[in-house]
């Protein structure tokens, strides 16, 4: 493992052989996707993450990492290199990645925890709700409603948000009072030319969303930091039957009667998973990765009980070399050497 904080040009890329678990920590929304290309060219496994800090430093390129939001991140990152160890030790090959296996799933809102989460696995797919903030009961309205009036003249809005400095466009919606972060900070656009973007995008995610609620083949997630009682989700999973043959995950934080990375059917495609702990709606960046995984692969495996088995077909050969290990198979393919020669030549080193 190769841990270090975010620079330019990926330089801690230069510390890292064929098989190196690279995470890097970084002070805000990282949005460079090329960052995880040259690090699947250099055979390696990128796990980039925010560690945000209320410091704020007076060099405006440095910043100060959170000690205690890094310590939350340590089991995470350990479960997923044992993960890595146990296929090693079985001799299989998984038949899902794990940004594949991300990308099965799309957030129905509360906060942005979940978003972060498939940024995390590597998984980067749009959706109305991926980054957004929205009521529990406007949502199930919203449902039932087709969200009609969404996008409507008026009803959008932008304000920033965050320190000075480092502010984002954060965009509020007044039909469903929904609240999301655009991605672009004040030194990036106009505000005019942000409210005009949100409405276009806004009006484009709705109709994918009434379109994937048709279709039924999503498996949506809905999480709440204080709404435990079944009888307040029922109605959600009603409203999503309404449109299609649609599946809900429920996710809570763990208890006593129910360890992380449990999973209950509580009914036909509704289905409620424990994770060790949810992140607060003031630190949705401050999550704890590994336990949802675990419990997205035990929804996704009842989801479809035919996956076990295809998991053990034959497969194409492993693609990086963390893949490689993984099989025993320690000796690089011949390209190896001229694609990190390329690698090196085109960042510098």
């Amino acid at each position: 493992v190769v841990i270090g904080p975010s620079g330019p040009g990926l330089a801690d890329i230069v510390f890292c052989g064929p098989g190196t678990l690279l995470w890097e920590w970084m002070p805000a929304e990282h949005r460079n996707v090329c960052f995880n290309r040259l690090a699947q060219a250099g055979e390696m496994d990128y796990w980039g993450e925010i560690i945000e800090s209320d410091t704020q430093p007076a060099d405006p390129q440095k910043w100060v990492g959170d000690i205690a939001a890094i310590s939350n991140r340590l089991p995470a990152l350990s479960e997923r290199l044992a993960r890595r160890d146990d296929t090693a030790r079985s001799g299989d090959r998984p038949g899902r990645t794990i940004d594949a296996l991300m990308g099965e799933f799309e957030s129905l809102g509360d906060n942005c925890e979940f978003g972060l989460i498939q940024r995390n696995a590597e998984m980067e797919q749009l959706g109305l709700f991926r980054f957004a903030a929205i009521a529990l009961d406007k949502l199930i309205e919203g449902l039932n409603a087709s969200f009609a009036g969404l996008g409507d003249d008026g009803t959008v809005t932008q304000f920033l948000g965050g320190t000075p400095g480092t502010r984002e466009y954060m965009i509020r919606e007044s039909v469903y009072r929904i609240q999301y972060h655009s991605g672009l900070k004040e030194t990036e656009a106009e505000p005019d030319a942000v409210l005009a973007r949100e409405i276009v995008r806004l009006l484009f995610l709705k109709r994918k969303l009434l379109d994937d609620l048709r279709d039924g083949t999503k498996i949506w997630v809905w999480r709440a930091y204080n709404i435990t009682d079944r009888a307040r989700v029922e109605p959600l999973m009603d409203a999503l039957r309404a449109h299609g043959p649609n599946r809900l995950l429920w996710v809570v934080a763990a208890d006593a009667e129910h360890p992380s990375g449990t999973v209950e059917r509580l009914g036909p495609d509704f289905y409620k998973g424990y994770v060790r702990r949810l992140a607060t709606y003031e630190a949705a960046w401050d999550f704890d990765a590994g336990p949802w995984y675990d419990v997205c692969e035990r929804v996704y495996d009842l989801c479809h009980p035919e996956a076990p088995a295809q998991q053990n077909a034959p497969v194409a050969p492993p693609a990086t070399a963390m893949e490689r290990l993984a099989l025993g198979q320690a000796a690089p393919p011949p390209e190896t050497t001229e694609r990190r020669g390329w690698l090196r030549r085109l960042l510098g080193f």
